[in-house]
């Protein structure tokens, strides 16, 4: 590669990321696999901003197993980095317009869904994310992808009941959706449970931390 896009890469010539990192074929799978977790973080950014469109079918078109597959690549970047952050929003949609039954759903699982305007600021939807809300044939599914991104990636420091808590307050912004509400009053008891659960667990290890030391 060196240090920027491939020549096959640049418009109009689309072949590098076609043929590398198709994953038509199931034995290719390891091989296409170990090739994008090893390229420089650097790199694949520049392959999906300048031809995103053509990343995202070489990744991720084809039959439902094709974009599954593509799909857990990029959740597996995502631990590290949104992959998809550098696509322009209306090439996204674009994209997932073409199948939207099936890439809305898969694609709301790797895109970064949250942000925050402030560094001690509530978390807020990002624009891509509502738009999927607003474009996909069901909008529940999409949601229901977001909510299990609010279990961190790659591991967390801190307090994970607080990062639930956090995360669990986009809820409150989605009362313009009345299509979701049923679906959103469930995830709010749910996650209400999950963290109650999960600051008495963690309650019980610092209470165990503190007596070993006293």
């Amino acid at each position: 590669f060196g240090d920027g896009v491939p020549e096959s890469v640049k418009p109009p010539f689309p072949y590098f990321v076609r043929r590398t990192l198709r994953c038509g074929v199931p034995r290719c799978a390891c091989r296409v696999h170990r090739s994008v977790r090893s390229t420089h973080t650097k790199q694949r950014r520049a392959l999906f901003s300048a031809q995103p469109i053509a990343a995202l079918d070489g990744l991720c078109a084809g039959k439902t197993e094709e974009l599954q597959q593509g799909i857990r690549i990029l959740d597996d970047v995502r631990s590290r980095k949104y992959l998809l952050a550098v696509v322009p929003e209306e090439d996204l949609l674009r994209w997932c317009d073409e199948e939207p039954k099936s890439r809305y759903p898969a694609i709301a699982r790797v895109i970064a869904i949250s942000q925050r305007t402030s560094e001690a600021g509530p978390l807020q939807w990002t624009s891509v994310a509502l738009r999927f809300l607003e474009k996909a044939p069901d909008p529940c599914e999409v949601l229901r992808q977001f909510v299990s991104q609010f279990m961190p990636a790659g591991g967390w420091s801190g307090s994970l009941a607080a990062i639930l808590e956090a995360h669990a307050t986009l809820l409150d912004d989605l009362g313009t959706y009345p299509d979701l509400a049923v679906f959103v009053a469930q995830e709010k008891v749910r996650l209400h449970d999950a963290t109650e659960a999960q600051r008495r667990s963690e309650t019980a290890s610092d209470k165990q931390r503190d007596e070993r030391f006293e």
